[in-house]
């Protein structure tokens, strides 16, 4: 397994972006000087900045100052003095909740989305990372799922879990006598690069593809449309509006091959 990337760019573009692109924030070894001057420096100018919290919050002041949106990931609610911030920042901020299911009761997750837009904030939920054939299944994602239409929501955003070495440092030492079946999935899947991670190691392209046909009807049935996560598929991306390439089995085209109903395809 690789190891990080010991000199990581301060600014990657990630595949979220179009013709001005989101980027995501190294923080490792970056004072707010080179941040600013970072920022400064990008062409084309970012739209938005995807930020894993918590964060300072002059850095968060100083992407405000380059003309750009926020875009804070967050797995708890901020203290009073970010969250004061986001509230008086909410025109130009949003939140994403990184949901880790299975990690804590479904109802402290729906209890951080009820804090947050209390505080008027633009609140959107990501399910990752997940762990196939233990935390994707109806049985975990069922109540949740309802819980997140409930409250409003009309997507989610799932993502599979990406192995670098803390990453499999993790899996060994919290997932018993499964890890070592976890980590076999991974075996013959391909290397991927995610911004702030450097290489990290996929599930194979198909199995995803055939778990993101299910999670889609999953969430479907909950009036829920799922957004797979582009940093954690990074050879997922193309070009919008463009065809997949002829040799690549689409997300629709493995949704069918099991058996599933057709007038669901329009998800897909």
């Amino acid at each position: 397994m690789s190891a990080r990337n010991p000199n990581p760019a301060i600014l990657e573009p990630t595949t979220l972006g179009s013709s001005a692109p989101v980027l995501a924030l190294v923080r490792d070894g970056v004072s707010l000087p080179v941040l600013a001057r970072a920022l400064a420096a990008c062409e084309p100018k970012p739209r938005a900045v995807l930020v894993r919290g918590p964060v300072p919050l002059d850095w968060l002041d100083a992407i405000m100052a380059a003309d750009a949106e926020v875009w804070l990931v967050l797995r708890q609610v901020p203290n009073e003095s970010l969250r004061a911030w986001l509230r008086a920042s909410r025109e130009r901020v949003r939140v994403m909740l990184a949901v880790m299911p299975g990690s804590a009761p479904v109802g402290e997750w729906l209890a951080r989305i009820d804090t947050l837009q209390g505080d008027g904030l633009r609140v959107q939920v990501s399910l990752e990372p997940l762990i196939h054939g233990k935390t994707d299944t109806r049985a975990v994602l069922g109540e949740l799922l309802a819980g997140l239409a409930e409250r409003g929501l009309r997507q989610v955003s799932m993502g599979y879990l990406a192995l670098d070495q803390p990453t499999e440092d993790w899996v060994l030492r919290t997932q018993g006598e499964d890890a070592g079946l976890l980590l076999a999935q991974y075996r013959e899947g391909p290397m991927g690069q995610i911004p702030g991670r450097g290489a990290v190691r996929l599930l194979p392209r198909n199995r995803r593809q055939r778990c993101y046909a299910g999670l889609h009807a999953l969430a479907a049935e909950h009036g829920l449309q799922l957004c797979i996560s582009p940093l954690a598929n990074p050879d997922f991306d193309r070009p919008r509006n463009s065809a997949p390439p002829a040799n690549r089995q689409s997300l629709s085209d493995a949704y069918l091959a099991g058996g599933l109903p057709r007038r669901l395809e329009a998800l897909l």
